[in-house]
């Protein structure tokens, strides 16, 4: 059905799961779309696992070279398409290096994500949309086949990640009116609902728009990750309970009448 299996090889875990704990595995991944969770583990008495039988030995020893399995090595498999496997697998990853404490914490490891898709496909409206947002610029390479190739396309937005949380995002603009008009076009956009949406953003175009592109850095995540904790409320000068209410500014409270009535306002 156009879908990939995935795997990940957790050296030296085959003696730390449970038959419960891999079942509570299984319940983890579907949150993130996961059909199932298979399994392939090597001891000293040959393979087990939940795929073992499937599996002829020719194809149990092409998986043992692939992903350098080991005895007491654990490997998951998911089958499904590109977007679940991967969002389950790197989910079950960050999980599985927190159970397993197989995350250093004194290391900080920055990474640049670049290359983003430029399109994701929305099953519900049956199209194409903007992955990041529809004014983020293309690649230039990729500006050809914005509308017969959309699934390929990549643009020029870019992520900043500190030991797995995003720092910072952020993108280059689209500057030309041409192929603005031509972004909308590949997320099924006519060009009057463009203008009528965003009149004043396209006639900007007009007047000479530069090139130009940015970030929004999350400094609340870096002081976070400095501080050594995992929960960004702890970090915040005054965060929200948990049911929204800011203790700071007894928000939300009680409307004045009179102001609801000058803004037009009904409540039942």
């Amino acid at each position: 059905e156009g879908g990939i299996i995935q795997a990940m090889n957790v050296k030296n875990g085959a003696d730390k799961f449970s038959r419960k704990q891999l079942d509570k595995l299984q319940d983890y991944v579907k949150v993130y779309g996961a059909k199932a969770l298979a399994n392939l583990k090597l001891t000293a008495e040959g393979f087990a696992g939940s795929v073992t039988k499937v599996l002829t030995d020719a194809e149990k020893e092409a998986l043992r070279t692939m992903l350098n399995i080991e005895e007491n090595d654990i490997v998951f498999f998911v089958a499904d398409k590109k977007k679940v496997a991967q969002s389950s697998l790197g989910a079950l990853r960050v999980k599985l290096g927190h159970d397993l404490d197989l995350i250093n914490k004194d290391a900080y490891e920055f990474l640049w994500v670049t290359d983003f898709p430029m399109f994701e496909y929305d099953e519900n409206e049956n199209r194409y949309v903007a992955a990041h947002h529809p004014f983020t610029s293309p690649n230039l390479e990729d500006v050809d086949k914005l509308l017969s190739d959309p699934a390929h396309c990549y643009s020029r937005a870019y992520d900043l990640v500190l030991n797995g949380y995003e720092l910072l995002s952020g993108s280059i603009r689209i500057h030309d009116q041409k192929l603005q008009e031509k972004v909308f076009e590949a997320i099924g956009m006519t060009l009057e609902e463009a203008h009528e949406k965003f009149s004043w953003f396209m006639d900007a175009f007009q007047y000479g728009t530069p090139p130009h592109g940015g970030v929004g850095i999350g400094l609340e995540r870096l002081t976070m990750i400095l501080a050594g904790t995992d929960n960004i409320r702890d970090v915040v000068a005054f965060p929200k309970t948990a049911s929204a209410s800011d203790l700071m500014a007894q928000a939300p409270s009680p409307v004045d009448p009179a102001q609801l009535k000058e803004l037009g306002i009904e409540t039942k």
